[in-house]
């Protein structure tokens, strides 16, 4: 059980304790370090995932580092084909609009500030033509929309982990995943899906133990079956840690929790001659804060990328302070495993 402070303080590990315990499972606890987006497993990562999607300061990039067993399973398929996650109600104009970022959206001002402006036009041009091109070939209701998380964002972001990382590491097991599941799980109503209907009514038929807890999807707490006092304690920490990252000077004591900040990010990462970067990207971007930490990770994300692909896939070492270079170099031969993707 990797724990994931990010998220309702690791309410995900405490859920997944109970569920073990109710199963008479062993299990193991995992703290991965605070600093492991500075660290060559996160290198690791970048290059496992083919810097498929933007992943610094997620806890979701920290799990592969902590697989050590000789399978891992996934529910990448019935996640997103039994809950209707990032799928309003509305079809796909609802969901446009909450899903995709205007112009003068954080995203694109960070986009402005690293890459020149024939560049960032480019970018806007090309995203709204592909996101086109993939509507108009879908239905517009519901179905269409499913489809399209499914084979956008399922396919392009959440299935990077098992299909490339983790096996890169051990045998990736994905039920589900098949052109007949699909089918089938495509007839089931949209509300019958929301707010894990679906998952009671087949947790009831399969193990009505499943029920006994709560559970948490997309960072929605849903009851299990019947009153539950650990459901409504849930709620009371839930709601005090979200009034502790609201508030954090009241609660001095016990701040939030808040990852720390890469090594990876730095001046360095300006160095050189990069084509695409607006020229005046370095004054822009003198420090590090609050305000511009979007537009690092964007630059960082791209020097990743530019480095898997284009510059030297086994070293990464450009994302590297020059202070840290000569400190990795007894572990480069770590980064320079041939990826099996």
């Amino acid at each position: 059980i990797v724990a994931h402070e990010d998220e309702h303080d690791d309410a995900d590990g405490r859920l997944a304790e109970t569920v073990a315990a109710m199963a008479g499972i062993a299990f193991r606890r995992a703290h991965p370090p605070t600093a492991f987006f500075s660290s060559p497993a996160y290198l690791e990562y970048l290059r496992a995932s083919d810097v498929g999607y933007p992943s610094l300061d997620l806890f979701i990039a920290k799990v592969a580092s902590q697989i050590d067993a000789a399978a891992v399973w996934d529910g990448l398929a019935p996640g997103f084909v039994f809950m209707p996650l990032h799928q309003p109600e509305g079809g796909f104009d609802a969901y446009l609009r909450r899903e995709i970022r205007a112009p003068d959206s954080a995203i694109w001002r960070a986009a402005k500030t690293v890459f020149k402006p024939s560049v960032v036009e480019a970018m806007l041009e090309g995203f709204s033509h592909d996101l086109q091109s993939e509507i108009s070939r879908l239905p517009q209701d519901m179905h269409g929309l499913a489809r399209f998380v499914i084979e956008n964002r399922s396919r392009n972001r959440a299935s990077m982990n098992p299909l490339k990382v983790y096996a890169n590491r051990t045998n990736a097991f994905t039920p589900g995943l098949s052109k007949d599941f699909m089918a089938h799980a495509a007839t089931i109503p949209f509300t019958e899906k929301q707010h894990g209907r679906f998952y009671r009514k087949l947790f009831a038929q399969l193990d009505k133990r499943s029920l006994a807890t709560h559970f948490l999807s997309g960072g929605e707490l849903l009851k299990g079956a019947g009153i539950s006092a650990a459901y409504y304690r849930e709620c009371l920490r839930i709601a005090a840690g979200q009034c502790r990252s609201r508030y954090p000077s009241l609660f001095s004591s016990s701040p939030p929790h808040r990852p720390e900040r890469s090594i990876f990010i730095g001046t360095h990462l300006l160095d050189g001659d990069d084509q695409w970067l607006d020229p005046q990207a370095r004054e822009r971007l003198k420090t590090v804060n609050a305000g511009n930490y979007l537009a690092w990770k964007l630059l960082l994300h791209w020097k990743a990328w530019r480095g898997v692909h284009a510059d030297h896939p086994e070293k990464l070492s450009g994302l590297l302070t020059p202070a840290r270079r000569d400190e990795e170099a007894a572990s480069s031969s770590e980064l320079r495993r041939p990826a099996t993707s």
